[in-house]
C-alpha cells in the first residue's frame, strides 16, 4: 500500500499535468483565434492588353469587337498611332471611336499621328483591415467592392478621314493599342495580435 506522502505526491503531480494541459489548449486556442480572424483586404492592380494593325484607304474604316469578361475595370486606354509618309506636306487624318456595354462611348479625330482616348469606370478601393471575423465575412466585404460595369462587348472603329493623293503617300497604316486596367481583391491573414486599425 502506498504511503500517504507518496499518494499526496502522485495526486499533486496529476493536478499539475491537468492544469498544464489545460493552459496549453487555452493558449493555443487564443493564439490560433487571433491569427485566424484578422484579415487585410487589398486591391492590387493588373491589366489586359489588345493590339491591332491595319491599312486604310480614305473614307474606309476598320471595326474591332471585343468581349472582355473582366470584373473591376477601372480605366481603359485606347491609343491609335500612325506615321505619315506623305511628301506633299499634307497629313493623314484619322478618327477613332469606341462604345461599351453600359453606355460608355468616346471619339477623337486628329492629324498629328496620335489619338489617345481614356474611359474611366471606377476608382480603386482603399485597402482595409477586419479583425475578429471569419474568412467568409472578410471575403463578403471584399466582394462588396467588386463591380461588373464595363464587362462585356466593346467595339472600336478606326477611320481614315482624309489622306493626300495616293502617289504622294506611301502608306495609310496604323497601330491600335488598348489597355484594360482592373483590380483584384486579395485577402491576407494578419498573424499579429495588435489592436484593430
Amino acid at each position: 500500500m502506498a504511503e500517504p506522502a507518496d499518494r499526496t505526491f502522485a495526486i499533486f503531480g496529476v493536478v499539475i499535468i491537468v492544469l498544464a494541459a489545460g493552459f496549453i489548449v487555452i493558449h493555443d486556442d487564443v493564439s490560433s483565434e487571433a491569427a485566424r480572424y484578422n484579415w487585410q483586404i487589398s486591391f492590387p492592380m493588373d491589366d489586359h492588353d489588345e493590339g491591332e494593325s491595319g491599312n486604310l484607304n480614305q473614307g474606309d474604316s476598320d471595326v474591332y469587337e471585343y468581349d472582355w469578361q473582366i470584373m473591376n475595370i477601372t480605366t481603359i486606354e485606347f491609343v491609335l498611332t500612325w506615321n505619315d509618309n506623305d511628301l506633299s506636306g499634307l497629313d493623314d487624318t484619322f478618327s477613332m471611336a469606341y462604345e461599351g456595354p453600359d453606355g460608355q462611348s468616346g471619339n477623337g479625330q486628329d492629324s498629328s499621328g496620335t489619338i489617345t482616348l481614356t474611359e474611366t469606370i471606377m476608382e480603386v478601393p482603399d485597402a482595409f483591415r477586419m479583425d475578429r471575423t471569419t474568412e467568409a465575412a472578410a471575403q463578403a466585404a471584399a466582394d462588396e467592392m467588386s463591380s461588373t460595369v464595363g464587362m462585356g462587348n466593346w467595339s472600336v472603329t478606326v477611320t481614315l478621314q482624309n489622306a493626300p493623293p495616293g502617289f504622294t503617300d506611301g502608306s495609310n497604316s496604323y497601330d491600335l493599342e488598348i489597355t484594360v486596367n482592373y483590380f483584384e481583391a486579395n485577402l491576407a491573414e494578419i498573424t499579429d495580435t495588435g489592436p484593430a486599425l
